[in-house]
């Protein structure tokens, strides 16, 4: 089992390993692998923030927070555009996908500030992070536990499932560091915030053909939607309520 300090100390390699690599070769899996590494790394600085109230999370977030949302504006008008084709929607303006390439530049030009920026919150946190102990990591799950099952049961809150999502997956990269959760518990998680992602993007996408021009005609691709939408709801309702019987 890891221990915090090199789970920490890996998860920031990296990060400048995934900025460097999009840095040279403009990759799209680096700015997977990058996004993926910040949310594990972000995982860790939430139990710091857990174990220590007196230790703001989220100010020590947001240099991350930055990287992050601006990997994102480069990798989310692809994922919409993959979408679009699968429901036969054209047409969309293109202010509404945002401008990859120009995200693109400005992010590449960024990186040198951004890998300055992550070493040096790798270094300051570290002193914190050698302090976590397995109790610190355990109590923290048991927070993320409470709000999935309070979002999942015994009715499905739509409004909380993105973030009861963000809160799964924390749960799954802090497995290695600890075994409160069983393997049975992760694989829920696991399947289970795949199936709010891909809910997540079409109710992205949904969202962005209902605010189109009366002009263009998308009926029968929101009218679809809407009923996968509403199908995968009720599937994901089911399997919760199918887990957590279980578990009682």
């Amino acid at each position: 089992m890891k221990t915090a300090p090199y789970y920490a100390k890996a998860r920031v390699r990296a990060i400048l390993n995934a900025l460097e690599k999009y840095h040279q070769f403009q990759e799209t899996d680096s700015l997977h692998r990058l996004r993926v590494e910040i949310k594990k790394f972000k995982s860790v600085i939430m139990v710091l923030g857990h174990s220590d109230k007196k230790f703001d999370a989220h100010e020590h977030y947001l240099s991350l927070r930055n990287v992050f949302r601006k990997a994102g504006q480069i990798r989310q008008p692809a994922v919409l555009i993959e979408l679009m084709l699968m429901y036969g929607v054209s047409g969309l303006p293109v202010e509404r996908l945002g401008d990859p390439k120009k995200a693109a530049d400005k992010f590449r030009s960024d990186t040198p500030f951004f890998m300055t920026q992550v070493k040096k919150l790798g270094r300051k946190l570290r002193p914190r992070i050698k302090k976590i102990r397995k109790k610190d990591i355990n109590g923290y799950i048991k927070e993320l536990e409470k709000y999935i099952r309070e979002t999942l049961v015994p009715r499905l809150n739509a409004s909380q499932l993105h973030s009861a999502r963000k809160r799964m997956k924390q749960i799954v990269y802090l497995t290695g560091l600890t075994d409160r959760v069983s393997k049975e518990d992760r694989k829920f998680y696991s399947r289970m915030e795949k199936d709010v992602g891909v809910l997540h993007d079409k109710e992205t996408l949904l969202e962005l053909l209902t605010g189109l021009p009366r002009k263009q005609d998308v009926t029968a691709a929101k009218m679809l939607l809407k009923k996968q939408v509403a199908a995968e709801r009720k599937e994901i309702a089911a399997k919760a309520k199918a887990f957590y019987q279980k578990e009682d």
